[in-house]
């Protein structure tokens, strides 16, 4: 225990992002039921928080599909860990390697969930 507080799941460590992180991003938010600005693009350090922020669940339509439901706490999740909880020098951007770990929470069934220390 650090601090008095249990360690529990995989600890969170640098990850190797692979080159295609930026294309497979795009194509899991190719088809949601959101308008996004085009030029409001992830770049190649990280996804840009004005990006992140038309993710809202504002927009989403009350009879959306689940797909885009998914996408949408993908991006909330990018928001949180990139400008809350592990904020860093890339100023309008998420650092990329946080992409893979907000993709496995938003996609795990809620009994699957990965727990991270």
């Amino acid at each position: 225990m650090l601090l008095d507080l249990p360690i529990s799941g995989g600890a969170v460590g640098p990850r190797v992002v692979p080159s295609t992180w930026l294309d497979d991003l795009e194509e899991r938010f190719a088809n949601i039921d959101i308008a996004i600005d085009v030029e409001e693009h992830p770049k190649a350090t990280g996804t840009a928080k004005s990006w992140i922020l038309q993710f809202q669940s504002d927009n989403l339509a009350h009879d959306t599909d689940e797909d885009s439901v998914t996408r949408s706490l993908e991006a909330y999740l990018l928001w949180l860990f990139g400008y809350i909880m592990f904020n860093n020098s890339h100023g309008a951007y998420v650092d990329r390697v946080l992409v893979p770990y907000t993709q496995e929470i938003a996609e795990a069934a809620v009994e699957e969930m990965p727990q991270y220390s």
